[in-house]
């Protein structure tokens, strides 16, 4: 179905949230035509979540969408304001496979609109959970780490406190600390390499929810 949409377009499309950067910004204004566009690499469909779209006869594809159909990494080096598809000498990477996107096992997490947490950070998707118990995941040692961040939502009225814990093939790998609706974000990075069955178990209260946003599996 096609839609036109005016909006605004600032810098590059990458689908997802980047840091800002010494480097001058500027917007434009354009119209967007979205229409159902597909992509096809050497006979095979990809399927995206960065839809393209055509503005002024030019068909525009998300760099994401590129790198997907490219099956390569994708990064963001903030500092030269670059893009890197593939090989890249930094550390910042987009993940291989959104935590969003993956079913669970048991279906203890899902995914949220909820994404800005007690502290006035934002982030681009994050998955909740709203009762104690873990949310299984099939990952065939097909990656290394995985990174995202717990929080607590803005607006949490609970006084009660919750936690979660990382299983990987039964061996617990990170436990969090117990969190109130006063507790910071927490950073997380753990390795899952060689890891075929993952697990997130929610601990504590069920009148309080947990959150993890941004959580990516990387290659």
């Amino acid at each position: 179905m096609k839609k036109r949409v005016q909006g605004l377009v600032a810098g590059l499309i990458i689908g997802a949230t980047v840091a800002g950067t010494g480097a001058f910004a500027y917007t434009n204004y354009i119209e967007a035509v979205y229409n159902d566009i597909n992509i096809v690499v050497d006979g095979k469909k990809v399927n995206s979540d960065s839809e393209p779209f055509i503005s002024e006869g030019t068909t525009y594809l998300p760099v994401r969408a590129v790198a997907e159909a490219l099956d390569k990494p994708v990064y963001w080096d903030g500092d030269t304001s670059t893009v890197y598809i593939g090989k890249y000498s930094g550390s910042l990477e987009y993940p291989t496979t959104k935590l969003v996107d993956m079913e669970n096992i048991g279906n203890c997490w899902s995914k949220t609109n909820d994404l800005k947490d007690n502290y006035g950070n934002y982030y681009s998707n994050a998955l909740t959970t709203f009762f104690s118990g873990p949310g299984e995941y099939l990952l065939n040692g097909k990656y290394s780490r995985l990174k995202g961040t717990i929080y607590i939502v803005e607006g949490e009225k609970s006084k009660d406190s919750c936690g979660f814990v990382i299983t990987a093939d039964g061996k617990d790998i990170y436990t969090s600390p117990e969190m109130t609706k006063t507790s910071r974000p927490i950073d997380i990075d753990v390795s899952v390499k060689g890891c075929n069955d993952l697990k997130i178990t929610h601990t504590g209260s069920a009148d309080i929810n947990l959150y993890f946003g941004d959580a990516g599996l990387y290659q």
